[in-house]
């Protein structure tokens, strides 16, 4: 028999080359370069080699000296042939999966396992970036490397996440190089999540506060301000992001803001599924003019997602204490001029005056406080 890696020849029922220490034996390639089985239990003359001349696959009696290749019928040497043919990736020799350079990937596997059932993340994801040097298409590898990173010492910790996790890259990945099992498994999880999800939109109360979208893997929490007809208005639990009102400022009002344009596409488009941006509701916005001031509010409009106005958040929360995030957050009614915004003092209080609303915050001695967003929307209870 002859090692199916450098083409040494060796003793009937080697398991290990004496060369170069490649495993032998009925081994079946995973990912290789090999569309056959190898076997080299000296119960067949016939191993894989490759044509020297067009990289061929073939299969060649080494017995013999000489070998044709179907492909191109150019003729070679067998020990030529044996020798063209360059293993990759993992093979499977009885249940463990072995790489080419003689490491036992399950064995690694089994300590990953062991480290997260242990608490040990940081360990675990140290362990698969080893395993990913020398197999980095290993599916399951990234299938703990999800784990570790969302602090899952088992399956169940996974199965009882709170959010999806589908848009992590370690998923993506885990999907793209695992096997059909692996990729059933993690869809299951998503599934019963989203299920779990739905459940909670449908027996929504004032008060609770819901999931809805996502950046960049984290997902946007909303509380729930009013219920009525299977309808929830919502708002973020915490400020989005600082951006202007209206940018490059001047006197506006909101029907014709930048801010409003943002919300409602590139804020909807880049954050939020299909099925979530088909539970968004459409909703007719009176825009009041300033009841201190009596700037004009503009004229009506329709809007997806928007910023409550003076009134809305005087009767919506109970006190300055429930409308406190620690931030100051436009509304869309005016302040005291055409080229001001009315907003919420981080303590909670209104600021009917406002800011310029050209400005995306301001800073007071070393301190910066931003002019940050609280989008808030309509969203059907129902899938």
């Amino acid at each position: 028999m002859f090692c199916m890696y450098c083409g040494q020849q060796l003793p009937d029922g080697a398991r290990f080359c004496l060369q170069c220490g490649t495993p032998q034996g009925a081994v079946s390639p995973t990912g290789t370069t090999q569309a056959e089985t190898i076997n080299l239990d000296g119960a067949h003359k016939f191993v894989p080699a490759m044509c020297p001349n067009c990289n061929a696959h073939m299969k060649v009696d080494s017995s013999l000296k000489i070998a044709r290749c179907d492909s191109c019928g150019t003729e070679c040497l067998v020990q030529d042939a044996i020798n063209a043919l360059t293993v990759k990736g993992n093979v499977q020799v009885g249940s463990a999966t072995i790489n080419v350079n003689g490491t036992n990937t399950d064995s690694l596997l089994q300590r990953v396992e062991i480290m997260l059932a242990d608490g040990d993340f940081n360990g675990a994801m140290s362990k698969c970036d080893t395993i990913l040097d020398s197999d980095p298409t290993n599916g399951k590898v990234y299938f703990y490397m999800l784990m570790a990173y969302l602090y899952c010492r088992n399956r169940a910790d996974l199965a009882a996440q709170k959010t999806p996790f589908d848009s992590y890259q370690y998923y993506r990945n885990a999907m793209q190089y695992g096997d059909s099992e692996l990729k059933n498994e993690l869809q299951g999880y998503i599934n019963a999540i989203n299920e779990r999800h739905d459940a909670e939109l449908k027996n929504l109360k004032v008060g609770d506060k819901i999931y809805f979208g996502t950046n960049n893997g984290k997902c946007y929490w909303w509380k729930a301000l009013k219920i009525q007809d299977r309808k929830a208005l919502i708002i973020s639990s915490d400020y989005i992001t600082n951006k202007h009102y209206h940018q490059p400022g001047g006197p506006i009002t909101w029907s014709e803001c930048t801010l409003r344009k943002w919300l409602n596409n590139d804020f909807i488009n880049e954050n939020f599924t299909q099925a979530e941006i088909a539970r968004i509701l459409p909703c007719e916005l009176n825009n009041d003019n300033n009841p201190e001031y009596k700037t004009p509010g503009g004229s009506p409009t329709t809007d997806k997602v928007f910023l409550l106005s003076i009134n809305e958040v005087n009767t919506l929360f109970a006190n300055d204490k429930e409308r406190a995030d620690g931030h100051w957050w436009w509304l869309r009614t005016p302040g005291s001029g055409p080229s001001h915004a009315a907003g919420v003092r981080a303590d909670g209080s209104i600021h009917t005056e406002g800011r310029d609303v050209g400005a995306d915050g301001y800073r007071i001695g070393l301190n910066f406080f931003g002019c940050c967003i609280r989008p808030a929307m309509w969203i059907s209870l129902e899938s």
